[in-house]
């Protein structure tokens, strides 16, 4: 098994899952308001799935997930992340695309919110789907953001020599 990731990139992509809670909270906006039987999606391994296609294949297929978290990953890793589990006959069991399309689904049942995809929704409905979603993407986000005290970030361009401002010409000795 030939892994394109780095073993610190497969442990950074766990650890922004994790400690974001994110999977916890998508499993939980997932789940039906209803009683009845819980889902059991690994949204754990679906989040850490996305984050690495993203890195590998620049984009979000289904299929692309389930490779990275098939193919792409030690087995050590898939245990872990419960990608390749035990059946009650004690036969190994690996994700397969299907329940990653259920997660895909249940997002798609309890989570869209466009005027053209949830044209039935509420509008209070509506909102409540948004920020939830936003809530769970800036979770994620900020995990990766380095601490500070302030929440505005700016760049400085002072010294970056811009033509659109400069005389006609740039001065000789710059272009020597």
């Amino acid at each position: 098994m030939i892994t394109p990731f780095n073993p610190s990139v497969i442990a950074r992509a766990i650890e922004v899952v994790r400690r974001s809670n994110a999977d916890t909270v998508l499993l939980a906006l997932l789940t039906p308001p209803s009683r009845g039987r819980r889902p059991s999606y690994n949204t754990t391994a679906f989040l850490v799935g996305s984050i690495l296609a993203v890195q590998w294949k620049g984009s979000l297929v289904i299929r692309d997930i389930h490779r990275v978290l098939t193919e792409r990953l030690p087995v050590d890793m898939q245990r872990e992340l419960g990608v390749r589990t035990l059946d009650v006959h004690g036969h190994e069991r690996l994700t397969t695309e299907k329940d990653l399309y259920a997660i895909t689904e249940a997002v798609g049942k309890y989570l869209e919110y466009g005027a053209g995809s949830a044209p039935d929704l509420e509008d209070d409905d509506r909102e409540q789907r948004r920020a939830a979603l936003l809530d769970l993407l800036h979770s994620l986000l900020a995990v990766t953001l380095p601490a500070s005290p302030s929440t505005s970030r700016a760049i400085d361009g002072t010294g970056i020599w811009s033509y659109g401002k400069a005389p006609r010409s740039a001065p000789k000795d710059l272009l020597q």
